[in-house]
């Protein structure tokens, strides 16, 4: 529907809705029907903005959506002479709550899958009630609750599995896979990633393969396996390409900027962080906005431009900090040290590492925290104190070892070796 068109409807909708809830007036069915049909055309418009970009201004934006929603539960419910249809409220309470998830508040938006959970289980729609639990397990995920997150993949998995949805078994194998990814439990992310790509092949679903693939490259990277992260992201791009889907094109080109990062191809990874960045302002992606600044920081840190690491880094901070999200925000500290320590503000470059490798280990993050632990080791190298540098990547060296994380495996034992050589030279 045009924004225009889009924009006049919505006005009939909150006439109903207004008239209603002042009891002024109660339309006929046909009217509330045509109600909920334009606020699920608004939803698909909003959810069209969120991942394939801004391509025209929408009033009400999100923000005033939600009320709409929230005002057709209300009065639907509540007014006589009304039938709101079970699956009608289902409807709603689903809709409420991915605009609440889209806006970022996600208590509100749990309140609203778990009642679309147990109205699901009272109506017997099943399809619904396993859709409202991925839901519950990803913003979980995103919370850094680990544990329940993989609980309500779980249930969400078994109902897939009873009505033999085979798309939404790809989707929750690969939630999981996500989860097992962020604590660093590569046998699991392959395991799962895997069977998800299975079943998108056999789909032949574009959508998850591109998905999946973009995973894979990311694992490879992590491994060291530049080639086959190449081939992976090589896979993704065209797909998302193809679909004009811009969510997709902004991770690939994140990944791949990492990846160029890793190799130290400051050109390339700088050229595939400027593309992840502009995709991300265009479409209002602040949380991959965020990550993409602190990896600009960092270029910018291995370029020796120690001002411009500053201020991307405390854009990062920033955005991360208004999201509460603590991963990101533990990387950013962890950043942040590297630049204090580079300045030999070493009581400031402590104090965020401290900060990081606490984060992490509170999210339960591995990968994270031994990426802290080996910057800390390398900022007291540089300061001199080379007892402290070595416990420090011990530590380091220890967790990435059963992270299985090659390439970062090399660059520890190589800062070891480079310590220990100096130790005995001085002796």
């Amino acid at each position: 529907m045009a924004p225009k068109g889009l924009e006049k409807s919505l006005e009939k909708v909150k006439e109903i809705l207004t008239n209603l809830s002042e009891g002024r007036d109660i339309p006929s069915q046909d009217k509330v029907d045509e109600a909920l049909t334009n606020l699920d055309q608004l939803l698909l418009r909003i959810r069209a903005e969120q991942f394939f970009g801004r391509t025209a201004e929408l009033e009400p934006n999100e923000k005033g959506a939600v009320d709409y929603f929230e005002l057709a539960l209300k009065t639907f419910k509540q007014s006589k002479g009304i039938k709101l249809t079970q699956k009608q409220e289902l409807s709603l309470l689903i809709d409420t709550a991915k605009i609440y998830e889209i806006l970022g508040e996600w208590d509100k938006a749990l309140e609203k899958f778990q009642l679309a959970v147990e109205l699901g289980e009272e109506i017997g729609d099943q399809q619904t009630k396993a859709e409202a639990l991925k839901q519950i397990g990803d913003i979980k995920r995103k919370a850094n609750d680990w544990e329940n997150a993989l609980k309500a993949f779980q249930k969400s998995l078994k109902i897939f599995r009873a009505i033999n949805d085979l798309r939404g078994l790809a989707t929750i194998y690969q939630n999981i896979g996500n989860v097992y990814f962020e604590q660093g439990n590569w046998d699991m992310v392959d395991k799962y990633y895997y069977k998800a790509l299975e079943i998108a092949e056999q789909l032949e679903d574009s959508e998850l393969i591109a998905d999946l693939n973009n995973n894979l490259g990311a694992v490879a990277n992590i491994h060291g396996d530049w080639n086959d992260a190449f081939v992976h992201y090589q896979k993704s791009l065209p797909l998302y390409e193809k679909t004009n889907d811009l969510r997709g094109m902004s991770w690939v080109y994140h990944n791949l900027g990492m990846m160029y990062a890793d190799k130290k191809d400051w050109k390339r990874a700088g050229e595939c962080y400027e593309r992840s960045l502009e995709i991300s302002r265009q479409m209002g992606n602040v949380r991959l906005m965020a990550m993409t600044y602190l990896n600009r920081a960092e270029l910018c840190l291995n370029l020796f431009d120690l001002e411009m690491a500053a201020a991307y880094c405390e854009k990062s901070l920033q955005i991360s900090s208004k999201l509460e999200d603590k991963l990101a925000m533990a990387d950013a500290f962890k950043l942040a040290g590297v630049i204090y320590g580079k300045k030999s503000q070493w009581d400031y470059a402590e104090r965020f590492f401290r900060g990081s490798i606490r984060i992490n280990q509170d999210c339960s993050a591995p990968l994270g925290e031994a990426e802290a632990y080996h910057e800390f080791g390398l900022m007291y190298k540089d300061k001199g104190e080379r007892k402290t540098a070595l416990k420090m990547l011990s530590k380091a060296l220890e967790i990435f070892e059963k992270l299985s994380a090659k390439e970062d495996i090399r660059k520890v034992k190589l800062a070891i070796a480079e310590l220990e050589e100096a130790t005995v030279s001085k002796a």
